[in-house]
């Protein structure tokens, strides 16, 4: 639907301009803006990206609506000048949102106290999991993590995938395909942020001249999916994760796949669409794994669950979440080798930071 490509456009650039809230950010890190006024708006601009094709995530729709709600109780409760209410209120709306979409209830209790923004200083600040995080919060947070999984699976019967495939045995080979996926995992989540800031860059140049800011990009997508063979990078990226977990060892997947959907969504919210990075950035990770695992001789979905988290927690830096996502979506016999990666990334950061 191409009208409905640049209206998108123009809709995500107006709430930009409306709002002061910088598109090449991660909908999450508008979390850390208490004035954002675009928490009621990014679940209908999220609907349109995606109907769009564009390659955005749908965290903006989860954690975004989350937040919102809890910014709305801390104002009718007379709790916004209560920094602590605040931080306990929104981490609490960030797990329930994550676990109502994801289906994931601990990982997003762990990335509710982990993940921080990067630059911002305010109800969240810098802290992290185990900083300022109280047994009231925790709490707090586990129980309405729980409470709306249940709700969104138990009451509505959302579904999500099931991963079934045998265990890849530990042998040499083995072992060189994992230190291989995480080279190559740090390395793409390297050209992943990099391309953010490049693509900014670039449409900045543009500046308030709202014509050329939305017909360069709009024109350039419309161009790329014009090929039929480009339609397994539109959207989510799922899918690139259904191909990736395939029975099958002859689906076309390839070491450029994971690339080319990388930038794509870094363009893409660069451009103006709204959404977020998770589910691109595990699809990103699954493809990489399957591209790998062909190439070095491995199970195929295997490696993919190696590579599933593995980017996610290279580029948002929440290698704990990882941890808990490998575990919780595929068990721990087929998600301790992707769990142990990320505990790797969670001692290479710590170790950096002492």
């Amino acid at each position: 639907m191409p009208f409905v490509l640049w209206l998108t456009l123009e809709l995500g650039y107006r709430v930009e301009r409306l709002s002061g809230f910088i598109s090449r950010k991660l909908s999450l890190s508008s979390l850390a803006d208490s004035g954002s006024t675009t928490d009621l708006l990014l679940m209908p601009l999220c609907w349109l990206s995606h109907l769009a094709g564009a390659s955005v995530g749908r965290e903006s729709v989860a954690v975004q609506m989350g937040r919102g709600i809890s910014r709305v109780v801390c104002e009718c409760f007379g709790l916004t000048q209560d920094l602590s209410s605040r931080e306990l209120l929104i981490r609490v709306g960030m797990a329930s949102g994550f676990a109502a979409v994801f289906g994931t209830p601990w990982t997003a209790l762990v990335f509710a106290f982990e993940w921080k923004p990067e630059q911002q200083e305010d109800e969240l600040g810098r802290k992290s999991m185990f900083t300022g995080c109280g047994a009231q919060a925790l709490g707090w947070a586990s129980l309405a993590s729980a409470l709306s999984w249940f709700i969104a699976h138990r009451i509505f019967h959302v579904s999500h995938a099931q991963f079934v495939f045998k265990p890849q045995e530990f042998n040499l080979q083995w072992f060189a395909f994992l230190f291989v996926i995480l080279s190559f995992a740090t390395g793409l989540g390297w050209v992943h942020n990099k391309s953010k800031i490049i693509f900014t860059n670039m449409l900045d140049v543009f500046g308030r001249k709202m014509f050329l800011r939305v017909l360069l990009p709009s024109s350039l997508l419309l161009l790329f999916f014009m090929n039929d063979s480009n339609d397994i990078y539109r959207g989510l990226g799922l899918n690139l994760v259904d191909k990736a977990f395939a029975d099958s060892s002859t689906n076309g997947l390839d070491i450029w796949d994971p690339l080319i959907k990388s930038l794509l969504t870094t363009f893409c919210l660069s451009s103006g669409f709204k959404g977020g990075e998770v589910t691109p950035l595990l699809a990103i990770g699954a493809s990489s794994g399957y591209a790998l695992a062909d190439v070095l001789g491995v199970q195929t979905q295997a490696a993919a669950a190696v590579g599933y988290p593995l980017l996610f927690a290279v580029v948002f830096s929440v290698p704990l979440s990882c941890i808990a996502l490998s575990i919780e979506v595929f068990g721990f016999d087929q998600g301790v080798s992707g769990a142990v990666l990320c505990l790797f990334l969670l001692l290479k950061n710590y170790f950096r930071q002492s």
